[in-house]
């Protein structure tokens, strides 16, 4: 599930499409497109001019997959086409917060990733705040619940923060690690080698946006990187 044309839904596409035999028994049955006001918002998120992956429509011509649009992602034209799928997992893009209604129909679950590491960051500018705490910047793979990012964790993983002048680019970093996550999770669940593992909430925090001045003092430290 994937608001239109969003960098985060067309890299998991991308690295799906390339890693086809590691998926064996694992079918992509359908691709739900949000078509909406936030979806044109989103399509700037992360907009950089040295990373992009393919535009949407030319990866779903080489994975051959079904594409439904839909004016909201939580809505009953979304739901009615989740019901009849009967999925096992819903892989979801990050870019909407999806209601129980949705993420209680698959048997497993669906899956989101998460762009910082938990339980240590939940919430926004979780990459900004790690920089700033001086902790590990990464992203996390977990089963949707009806909290921000509280669901259980499948898989996390840090990246390297060196040779990132600016916050973009660590993002772009971050993004691309949390797809290649979604993928290892569906891998993992299949395999019997990942099991959900409930998070210990007390460990971490949720953080909003980070204020101004926050944000100047990251900048001075990617820069010294």
């Amino acid at each position: 599930m994937m608001t239109e044309e969003n960098i985060v839904g067309r890299e998991l596409l991308k690295q799906w499409s390339e890693r086809g035999r590691e998926l064996v028994g694992c079918e992509l049955v359908c691709i739900i497109v949000e078509q909406s006001e936030r979806a044109e918002r989103e399509k700037e998120y992360l907009k950089n001019d040295f990373y992009n992956p393919p535009q949407f429509n030319a990866i779903v011509q080489k994975i051959h997959t079904p594409t439904k649009t839909v004016k909201s992602l939580n809505g009953n034209k979304s739901r009615r086409i989740v019901k009849g799928y009967e999925p096992g997992i819903i892989l979801l893009d990050g870019s909407a917060v999806i209601k129980d209604r949705i993420f209680n129909i698959p048997t497993i679950g669906a899956i989101n990733a998460h762009p910082g590491i938990l339980p240590d960051f939940r919430g926004v500018d979780s990459v900004r705040w790690a920089i700033l705490k001086d902790k590990a910047v990464g992203g996390t793979a977990h089963i949707t619940d009806s909290g921000l990012d509280t669901g259980p964790i499948l898989l996390k993983r840090a990246v390297d923060v060196e040779r990132c002048e600016d916050i973009l680019t660590l993002r772009v970093r971050v993004m691309r690690v949390c797809a290649s996550l979604l993928i290892d999770s569906v891998i993992g669940l299949k395999n019997g080698t990942i099991e959900p593992k409930p998070q210990n909430l007390d460990e971490g925090s949720y953080y909003t946006w980070m204020d101004e001045a926050n944000r100047a003092k990251v900048d001075e430290i990617l820069q010294r990187k």
